[in-house]
């Protein structure tokens, strides 16, 4: 692979860790909520590869990136390049859509970490209509609120208005 880190460049303070089952976008989006600055100005401002990724439903559902964006983006990071390309939407699941799926249950209740939302990469399929977690039919939410929201946090805050996100327990009423 061609790309190099510039002389210039410095790594992210303190990225958060990709979850295994989690979209890149979800992930770029938490790393983007961590700076409080949205994922197009992240993407601007590390002059990261990411352009042509971005779709109709915004950053959450980029088409795969190349080698070198993904080998720029883990290194940024501080994480392995396996596991940012574990977590790429499949070019198949690519489809024209005006809507996203999702289980509110499991977005706001992650069990690897409470405190850390995240979107999970099986409900970009388009084929998905039932969380296999739960056995209950998907969410959807318009694609367009992708393109209105900055980040992972803007998304949070428009699926669950009204909720503070220190503490998900409450939430779920535990």
């Amino acid at each position: 692979s061609m790309w190099r880190a510039h002389p210039h460049e410095r790594q992210w303070p303190a990225a958060p860790q990709p979850f295994m089952d989690e979209a890149l976008g979800s992930w770029l989006g938490r790393v983007a909520a961590r700076y409080r600055i949205s994922v197009a100005r992240l993407a601007r401002e590390q002059e990261l590869l990411l352009g042509a990724a971005i779709g109709e439903t915004g950053w959450m559902e980029m088409s795969p990136l190349d080698q070198d964006a993904i080998e720029q983006v883990a290194w940024l990071a501080r994480v392995n390049v396996a596991e940012l390309q574990r977590i790429q939407t499949p070019e198949s699941w690519l489809i024209k859509r005006s809507r996203l799926s999702y289980c509110k249950e499991c977005l706001f209740l992650n069990p690897f970490d409470v405190t850390a939302p995240r979107w999970l990469l099986e409900w970009l399929n388009p084929a998905a209509s039932v969380c296999r977690v739960h056995g209950t039919p998907l969410l959807k939410v318009p694609a367009s609120v992708f393109r209105q929201c900055a980040n992972m946090d803007g998304i949070l805050k428009r699926l669950n208005p009204g909720r503070r996100y220190a503490n998900l327990w409450e939430w779920h009423g535990a």
